[in-house]
C-alpha cells in the first residue's frame, strides 16, 4: 500500500472532535479532505508556529501540545492501514525474528496468538518481568534497554488494540531518527550563536562597542518579523507554506547580511592587527576563539546537513516495501555544486556514531519480506509519516 492511499478526513470526522480542532484555531477547510500524511504533517507544522507564538507562555504551551497530542492519536485512530486483527502474524514474527529466537521462543508457538497469550509464553521466559510489565511498573526494572522481555513486550504491545505490529514498530524507529536530528539541530543553533558572539566582541575590541547596539536592533527586527508573519498565519491572512517560506528568506537574510559579514569583518581586523604589531597575546586569542567559533559553526552545519540526510534515507527505507529501492548513497542527495558534498565523505563515519544505537535497531529487524500464504498474513503497511517542525531561524 503506498503513502497516499489512506483516509481523508470527512466533515462528519472534523465535527467529531471539533473542540479540539477549535483549541488550536484550526478552520475545516483547511483539514476536510487531507490524508493522513497531509493532515499529519499541517498538524505538526502548526502546533510547531503555535509553540514560537507563544514562546513565553508555558502554560499555553502545554495547551497546545496536549491538544496535538490528542489529535495525533485521533487520526491515528481512523487510519485503517495500522489496523490488525489482534493475532500476530507470520510476517510480525519474521520481522522481529532475531528477538524471538533470543527468548527461544519459536514460530509455531508465537504466530496466530493474540496478545494474552503471548505474554503467558512471555512469562514462562522471565515470569517477574512479564508481572511487572503487566503491572506497567517496567520502570523499576533494571536496565530496561539490556533487556530481550522488554523489548518483546514493547513490540507486542500494540495488539491489545489490534494495531499492526510492523507499522507501530516503524514509527517508533523514525520517530528516534526525528527526534536524535532535532537534538542535533538544537546544537546547530548554538554554534551560531558562538560565532556571532565571538565576531561581536572582537569587533567591539577592535573597531567599536557600538556593534552590541547594531546586533540588538538585528535581534529585535528579526523578532518583529517572525511575530508578525506567526501571527498573520494564526489570524489566516497567510497559508502555512508562505509562512515557511517567510520564515526561510529571514534565516537566510540572518546569515548573508549579518552573521557571515561579521566574521569576514571580524577576520579582517584581526588580520590588521596581525600585520601591524605582529602576534601578540591579544591577536592570538582573538584568533584562536574565532577560528574555533568558525570550525565548529562550519562542522555543525555541515554534521547536521549529513544527520538530516541520514535520517531522510533511514526514513525512506521504512516507507519503502521494496528492498532493492532503498537508499544508501547519503551524498547523492546533494547537487554537484553544493560544498558539503565533498566533505560528506569525513562526516559521513561522525554521523553514523551519532546513530550508532539506532543502527544496530535497524539491524535487529528484519526488513526483507518473506512468502506466506494469504491466511496466515496482513498486507504490509505504511508507517506514520514524520515531518520535520520548520526549523529555528537564530
Amino acid at each position: 500500500m503506498m503513502v497516499n492511499e489512506c483516509f481523508t478526513l470527512s466533515k462528519n470526522e472534523f465535527n467529531t472532535k471539533i473542540d479540539l480542532f477549535d483549541r488550536l484555531m484550526i478552520k475545516a477547510e483547511e483539514v476536510e479532505g487531507k490524508d493522513y500524511q497531509d493532515l499529519n504533517i499541517f498538524l505538526t507544522e502548526h502546533h510547531y508556529i503555535l509553540k514560537l507564538a507563544n514562546f513565553f507562555n508555558k502554560d499555553t504551551q502545554t495547551n497546545y501540545h496536549e491538544t496535538y497530542q490528542s489529535l495525533l492519536k485521533y487520526i491515528e485512530s481512523l487510519d485503517p492501514r495500522l489496523q490488525g486483527d489482534g493475532h500476530l502474524t507470520a510476517r510480525e514474527f519474521h520481522y522481529r525474528k532475531k528477538l524471538f529466537d533470543a527468548l527461544s521462543i519459536g514460530k509455531d508457538d508465537a504466530v496466530g496468538k493474540d496478545f494474552d497469550q503471548l505474554i503467558s509464553i512471555l512469562k514462562e521466559k522471565d515470569s517477574v518481568y512479564a508481572d511487572n510489565c503487566l503491572g506497567r511498573n517496567v520502570q523499576m526494572l533494571p536496565d530496561p534497554k539490556n533487556r530481550l522481555s522488554m523489548r518483546l513486550f514493547s513490540y507486542i504491545s500494540p495488539l491489545e488494540e489490534k494495531k499492526n505490529l510492523i507499522n507501530k514498530d516503524k514509527q517508533a524507529l523514525a520517530q528516534k531518527l526525528i527526534q536524535r536530528k532535532n537534538v542535533l539541530s538544537d546544537k546547530k543553533q548554538k554554534t551560531t550563536f558562538f560565532l556571532r558572539l565571538c565576531a561581536i566582541v572582537t569587533i567591539g575590541c577592535y573597531f567599536s562597542w557600538w556593534i552590541l547596539a547594531f546586533e540588538l536592533v538585528t535581534s529585535i527586527i528579526t523578532s518583529f518579523l517572525l511575530g508578525h508573519y506567526i501571527n498573520k498565519y494564526i489570524k489566516k491572512e497567510i497559508s502555512l507554506d508562505k509562512l515557511k517560506s517567510k520564515m526561510s528568506y529571514i534565516a537566510l537574510g540572518n546569515h548573508l547580511l549579518i552573521t557571515f559579514p561579521l566574521a569576514a569583518f571580524s577576520v579582517y581586523l584581526i588580520t590588521k592587527d596581525f600585520i601591524d604589531n605582529g602576534l601578540n597575546t591579544d591577536v592570538a586569542t582573538a584568533a584562536a576563539l574565532l577560528l574555533l567559533a568558525i570550525f565548529t559553526y562550519v562542522l555543525a552545519h555541515v554534521l547536521f546537513k549529513g544527520c538530516k540526510i541520514y535520517a531522510e534515507n533511514h526514513i525512506e527505507d521504512l516507507r519503502i516495501e521494496d528492498p532493492e529501492n532503498k537508499v544508501h548513497k547519503e551524498t547523492d542527495l546533494l547537487n554537484w555544486y553544493d560544498p558539503r558534498k565533498f566533505l560528506m565523505l569525513f562526516i559521513m563515519p561522525l554521523v553514523e556514531k551519532c546513530f550508532a544505537d539506532l543502527e544496530s535497531e535497524f539491524a535487529e529487524r528484519n526488513f526483507d519480506e518473506m512468502d506466506t500464504n494469504v491466511h496466515d498474513t496482513k498486507t504490509e503497511q505504511q508507517f506514520k509519516d514524520i515531518q520535520e517542525p520548520v526549523a529555528m531561524c537564530y
